[in-house]
């Protein structure tokens, strides 16, 4: 049925078109019709460069509002994980400062195997920076020296620090976690000593963890 011009019809109410935001655009405001796809490799590059890991300052560096960058960064850094963009990003920057998991596995063996006495000569004197061997240089913190450039304070880096670094590569936490499990649960039973009874029946022993009497 045609409806007369002058007549009343209520028509359904659209969202501005600030508001309006497509499936390929959503969680990207302020940042113009550019899809995702085009905004993802570009913070990803900002991401792990430039921003240092700052999410609201890469997304102000691809041109985000400022007032919504927040909400913004964190969207497109949800994404660009999980289109593995920035894992790639992350190889790159790796790559570029030759930074690899063998050679950090290595400085931290050489802060484990690291002899305090080899910053000695053999008369018991501190050796200059330059005459130390690599591997010990590489395990020093930080370094004090005299006015003859001569060592007064060495610091070393933790030694503890490096040893947890080893276990959690080699899995050792996650494996001493599961077998300290079933020991948890009998050492809850052991120290719930069961009430006696008035009577002078048997106890009635209960398991604290799964709630179930037995005699």
């Amino acid at each position: 049925m045609a409806t007369h011009p002058n007549s009343r019809q209520k028509l359904p109410k659209l969202a501005p078109a600030s508001h309006r935001v497509s499936s390929q655009t959503r969680g990207t405001e302020g940042l113009g019709k550019r899809r995702a796809a085009e905004l993802l490799p570009l913070f990803a590059q900002h991401y792990m460069g430039d921003c240092r890991h700052n999410s609201t300052a890469a997304a102000i560096a691809i041109g985000a509002n400022p007032r919504s960058a927040h909400s913004t960064g964190y969207n497109l850094l949800k994404r660009a994980r999980e289109s593995g963009l920035l894992a790639e990003e992350a190889r790159k920057v790796a790559e570029k400062i030759e930074l690899t998991m063998e050679g950090a596995l290595r400085q931290v063996a050489r802060i484990l195997h690291c002899d305090p006495a080899r910053i000695f000569d053999e008369h018991g004197n501190a050796l200059p920076i330059h005459m130390m061997d690599e591997d010990t240089r590489a395990a020093i913190s930080s370094i004090e020296l005299d006015e003859n450039g001569m060592p007064t304070k060495i610091k070393f880096w933790s030694k503890v620090e490096a040893a947890s670094i080893a276990m959690k590569h080699f899995g050792l936490y996650e494996r001493n976690n599961r077998q300290r499990a079933p020991n948890l649960a009998l050492q809850v039973n052991l120290v719930q000593a069961p009430p006696a009874r008035a009577n002078g029946a048997a106890p009635v022993h209960v398991n604290q963890l799964e709630g179930k009497a037995r005699t």
